[in-house]
């Protein structure tokens, strides 16, 4: 298809910049010469992406004479237009068809003829994939392979070439020495990957418990390992954000794998009307501990299920 952007007599053209993940439509925005559309991980963005991979603030996207404009901000990451990665601060027309990576994201951009003056988020219909479910629009966490430590295989320890020349054909201090080396190589190796035991990614799957109570968290042992992993990954920014709806949100999202909504009763000031799924797994005393523990101290809420 040709880049050329035709119109139509008497309309105009939209553009929409879709953002999905693992090919499911996460959230559609039409960009609009009236603002720019700025993408990061902080809730002061636009398009909010909520991966580590994604920086607080890591690219937009304008109109410039009719034509979008990608551009990256000096992210941590980088932003792939294709299979070729941005420099920053330099702009690239985005092209229907053209696939922008943006950590595990892929952004595509649809054009259509109708007019809008409004840059609002479309959000895909509930039903159209379970994928809510486990925290679908988070990237998968893979557990680490955990491999035995390596034991002697011969009958002398390599220990005795340490020793001085005259000790290396001794047989008995080659044998006495694999005792040594059985016990101290494994503890020599953990010592060589200790960062891994520490890190949600990669730590051992009966760690994440322990971790989570050093930062006060509640982890529920029958959850999925991957939403385990990521709650304590975010435990830092959740308690950054904490007090504020946008925190509420993120941990409610986190702990139960849904999508959560949360908005503000016109009726009633200073009082949230929290919407959780139907088919959450989790209790709904927890769900309200959490509530308690992490919205606004001003503000009270109704909680709902959705059906």
């Amino acid at each position: 298809m040709s880049t050329e952007i035709r119109r139509a007599a008497g309309a105009s053209t939209t553009y929409t910049l879709v953002a999905s993940l693992e090919g499911t439509i996460l959230q559609r925005l039409e960009i609009t010469s009236s603002a720019t559309l700025t993408i990061g991980r902080l809730p002061e963005n636009v398009l909010v992406l909520r991966d580590q991979a994604v920086s607080r603030r890591h690219a937009e996207v304008r109109l410039d004479q009719g034509q979008p404009m990608l551009v990256d901000v000096g992210s941590g990451s980088g932003t792939l237009v294709g299979s070729v990665r941005l420099l920053p601060g330099q702009p690239v027309p985005l092209e229907q068809g053209l696939e922008v990576h943006i950590g595990p994201y892929v952004l595509t951009l649809e054009l259509e003829t109708t007019a809008t003056s409004v840059l609002r988020p479309v959000y895909a219909p509930p039903d159209a994939k379970p994928a809510a479910s486990d925290l679908d629009e988070l990237p998968a966490v893979v557990a680490r392979t955990t491999w035995p430590a390596p034991l002697p295989v011969d009958d002398r320890s390599r220990y005795a070439r340490h020793l001085p020349s005259i000790f290396h054909e001794s047989d008995f201090l080659g044998r006495m020495l694999l005792i040594y080396e059985a016990i101290w190589e494994p503890l020599e190796q953990r010592q060589e990957h200790i960062a891994m035991y520490f890190s949600p990614a990669t730590s051992p799957a009966r760690m994440l418990a322990w971790m989570a109570q050093w930062l006060n968290l509640e982890l529920d042992p029958h959850w999925p390992e991957r939403r385990r992993r990521e709650l304590v990954r975010e435990a830092m920014q959740l308690y950054w954000w904490r007090g504020t709806r946008y925190g509420l949100t993120r941990m409610l999202e986190v702990c139960t794998g849904q999508p959560v909504t949360i908005t503000e009763d016109p009726d009633r000031p200073f009082v949230f009307r929290i919407t959780i799924p139907k088919y959450s797994d989790v209790s709904r005393d927890f769900v309200e501990r959490l509530v308690r523990a992490h919205k606004p101290a001003h503000v009270g809420y109704v909680l709902e299920t959705s059906s």
